[in-house]
């Protein structure tokens, strides 16, 4: 009888610890699992915030650009299809928000300088000195702002306590 008793409690030890085992290498595997993820989902949010980067600096660089900024002659598509393509690694981040806005302060100033181009003629330079002027002050806004959403992007697009850079709007005449 006793060695009956010892060979259950031999066998019960056994199916204990094997079982124990097995938890600790599934905790194990989910560990690593969870850690490779999440280092995967970082390393992907990194490259989709570098290549924002890029395409927010050529944007900024486009509109700022003293011929092309006054007449509005920019595309605004490369920043559009890269904010779409990213969409899914910074969705809900301050950076990717912010990049969106600069998206679209670059539009408004494009199209109010399309409008004002066809209104005054081909020529920049028939532009009003007063609208030229608060124009100007615009796209130096735009260029600052662009400067601080790139900080932003560069210096960690996952922060959830960044300031997201305020709008620069066209001021009105």
């Amino acid at each position: 009888m006793v060695l009956v008793t010892e060979a259950w409690s031999g066998l019960g030890s056994t199916i204990v610890g094997g079982f124990i085992s097995a938890v600790v290498v599934l905790v194990g595997v989910l560990a690593e699992r969870f850690l490779s993820d999440r280092r995967t989902r970082t390393d992907e949010q990194r490259k989709a915030a570098d290549d924002l980067i890029v395409d927010v600096s050529n944007l900024r660089d486009l509109a700022i650009a003293r011929k092309r900024g006054l007449r509005g002659e920019y595309e605004l598509w490369p920043l559009r299809t890269r904010l779409y393509i990213t969409q899914n690694s910074l969705r809900g981040l301050p950076a990717y928000s912010a990049a969106w806005a600069f998206y679209e302060s670059a539009k408004e100033a494009r199209d109010f300088a399309r409008h004002a181009v066809r209104s005054l003629g081909d020529d920049h330079q028939g532009w009003p000195k007063s609208d030229l002027a608060r124009f100007r002050a615009h796209l130096s806004n735009l260029d600052h702002f662009g400067d601080q959403v790139i900080e932003l992007l560069q210096s960690n697009p996952k922060s959830g306590h960044a300031r997201i850079p305020s709008r620069p709007t066209i001021p009105a005449p």
